[in-house]
């Protein structure tokens, strides 16, 4: 963003970002770290195409803030995937 303008929830499409960001939470905890993941390395996700850059990154941001008030049940299998 440029002339020091901050990306936020509300400069977009708020109920178009949180539909996609309630699709992507409704896949449970694994599947959401494997999406934050996927997005971190530039991946399109079906709830991310239509977004812009910026809204992919704040859905991103929004994802990251959201998993972090949870403790993190499913470390162990991102850590040690089973076979």
């Amino acid at each position: 963003m440029s002339n020091g303008e901050t990306l936020t929830w509300y400069s977009h499409d708020k109920y178009r970002l949180e539909a996609r960001l309630e699709a992507l939470c409704e896949k449970g905890c694994q599947r959401v770290w494997q999406d934050i993941e996927a997005l971190e390395r530039g991946e399109e996700l079906p709830e991310t195409r239509g977004l812009t850059a910026e809204e992919s990154r704040l859905l991103l941001h929004e994802l990251k803030q959201i998993m972090a008030v949870y403790p993190d049940p499913c470390s162990a299998v991102r850590i040690f995937p089973r076979p």
